[in-house]
């Protein structure tokens, strides 16, 4: 058996909250700097959230392409003995972490 997902997108039903939710992810994948200045007029009082959740895809992606580099590594390595593993996990916690924020930059970068 197939099964096929339908969103009201593709059915012809689109709601206010399809094109609500739509706007906040291109807001959110958009190049630039989000700010107050930037942002359109119906996402003003959420701007500090979108700035948040940015961030957090932002670390999301870059963990998951470490992971998937390093998943084909690690296995290898781990014959090399205990401080090389400690050494890739702290890569690990280091992306989820402590990790400087892309949009952080831009932002230091633009008021320079």
């Amino acid at each position: 058996t197939t099964t096929t997902t339908t969103t009201a997108a593709t059915t012809g039903n689109t709601t206010f909250i399809d094109y609500l939710i739509e706007g906040m992810l291109q807001l959110v994948d958009s190049p630039g700097v989000l700010s107050a200045q930037t942002c359109p007029e119906t996402w003003l009082m959420d701007v500090e959230r979108l700035q948040g959740l940015r961030r957090t895809v932002s670390k999301l992606a870059m963990t998951a392409a470490a992971h998937t580099v390093l998943s084909g590594v690690v296995p290898r390595l781990r014959t090399e003995g205990p401080a090389v593993e400690r050494a890739l996990f702290k890569i690990y916690d280091l992306l989820l972490n402590d990790m400087p924020d892309a949009g952080d930059n831009q932002q230091q970068q633009q008021q320079q």
